[in-house]
Formats: C-alpha cells, structure tokens, sequence
C-alpha cells in the first residue's frame, strides 16, 4: 500500500533513509566497471545517431516544404498576374465590350 521506504505511524507518514556503503552492496570489479562503460558508450553512440536522423529528417522536411511553399506562391502570383492584366485591359477601356 505504501512505497518503498516509506511507513505509516498514525496519521503521520515518516520517510526512512537508508545510506548503502561499498560494504554493504560490494564495489564493482574493474571487468564490470569497464562493461558498463562499454555500454555507456554504446548508448550515448545511439543517442548521437538518433539525434542525427531526427535533424535530417528535419531538415529534409523543411526543404520539400519550402520546395512546395515557393511552388504554391508562384501559382498564386501568375494567376493574381493574369486577372490582375485581364483587369486592367477592361478597366482602360472606354466603354464595355458588347454596348456597340
């Protein structure tokens, strides 16, 4: 019902803290240590690479979607370019096309 190191007393609840000495759980061998630090370093390689992937695949997706982006406002400004001219040949004219 309640966590490790902790005890019920009443209504209080009372943390217990526990020192651990080399003694007590026993020093690493040089072997072991040398092991975990293997495998430190072979996690903080995956890590790197991984971090690696997440910013290419960032940058990539920022290149097709400026790629995109740049596309779509071409589009936009031929299209506006084109009713913009068709606009001003029909407001320069005299009177309307089709009245005579």
């Amino acid at each position: 019902m309640w966590p490790p190191g902790f005890r019920h007393q009443g209504s209080w609840i009372v943390v217990v803290k526990v020192r651990l000495t080399s003694s007590s759980y026993g020093s690493p061998s040089g072997d072991q240590t040398m092991r975990g630090q293997s495998r430190i370093e072979a996690f903080n390689e995956t890590i790197a690479a991984a971090e690696a992937r997440r910013r290419k695949a960032i940058s990539e997706a920022y290149r097709v979607f400026n790629t995109k982006h740049s596309a779509a406002k071409r589009l936009h400004r031929s299209t506006y370019m084109a009713a913009y001219t068709a606009w001003r040949a029909i407001k320069s004219t005299p009177t309307p096309r089709g009245t005579r």
